[in-house]
């Protein structure tokens, strides 16, 4: 889901590539035409690039300020960021200590707070987030978040709770090793996949304060729910589409619709966002070459 939710990102704010990094963890990957286009078979922009395990990708400097680094000006504005992509997970074994590498590379680099994207496990959604009678004005809850790190992360769990994400609730006191037995899953500082060697190595101190923005996920299409996390992670480091592009419905807290079925290989989602081209092959809107 944080795949899906990076590309739109990149897609609809037209953040350009600025570098491309290597991780002895990460499992090596290639392709083409991963964030150029936006689904058309007529559209070849970008198409020519390769895309690899691990991008970095920079929003494009406003003409009234000039380029900076991110240990050079607010994670919060919306020159001061930067977005990394990984297309590969990393090998069996190692998500801990590439969280704690990718923790050091950050802190060198003066990044002063990670924003993860991730989804977590719909048996996770417990029975406050479910019940439409609970104390969520909107709902049962399709997004959440853990925040690791100490209290620098104040503004941005305000921003998640504004955009409709409530905190993930703990893990059942007294679980200790076992998984549960309602969900099947272990404890979640256990778990190998992301966000949880991230938001570990923030906890110790190994990777700057963290905050997981998480969708609930299901099999299944997930395009909104892709929609819904960009939106929010959009909304938390304050760099929405400019409001003459982005209708008011696009910006309430709850959940856009989106559709990634459409005519002509092209993959619409509601409001301002555009689809990457890697949609067009993932949801059928593009057609395989029948030699892969």
């Amino acid at each position: 889901m944080g795949q899906l939710a990076a590309d739109l990102l990149i897609a609809t704010l037209g953040l350009e590539p600025c570098g491309t990094m290597l991780s002895p963890t990460a499992l090596p990957a290639v392709g083409l035409g991963a964030t150029g286009g936006s689904g058309d078979d007529d559209d070849d922009e970008g198409r020519e690039r390769l895309s690899t395990e691990l991008e970095l990708f920079c929003p494009v400097p406003s003409s009234s300020s000039s380029p900076s680094s991110p240990s050079s000006s607010s994670p919060s504005s919306g020159d001061g960021w930067i977005l990394l992509q990984q297309r590969a997970p990393d090998a069996l074994g190692s998500s801990h200590a590439a969280a704690r590498a990718l923790g050091a590379w950050a802190k060198t680099s003066g990044i002063s707070r990670i924003l993860v994207l991730a989804s977590v496990d719909a048996a996770d959604r417990g029975d406050a987030a479910l019940d439409p009678a609970s104390p969520f004005p909107s709902g049962p809850k399709t997004l959440a978040f853990v925040a690791s790190g100490g209290g620098a992360l104040g503004e941005w769990t305000a921003a998640a709770e504004s955009r409709g994400a409530g905190p993930l609730p703990p893990d059942e006191e007294g679980q200790g090793r076992a998984a549960s037995h309602e969900t099947g899953l272990p404890p979640r500082g256990e778990r190998r996949l992301p966000p949880w060697p991230l938001l570990a190595a923030a906890k110790s101190g190994a990777a700057p304060p963290t905050l997981a923005l998480l969708s609930y996920a299901t099999e299944g299409d997930n395009a909104a729910d892709a929609v819904a996390l960009a939106a929010a992670a959009a909304g938390v480091l304050g760099v929405e589409p400019p409001p003459s592009e982005c209708p008011a419905a696009a910006a309430a807290a709850a959940p856009p619709a989106a559709s990634s079925s459409g005519r002509g290989g092209t993959i619409p989602v509601s409001g301002p966002w555009r689809a990457p081209a890697a949609w067009a092959a993932a949801y059928g809107g593009r057609a395989v070459p029948v030699e892969m």
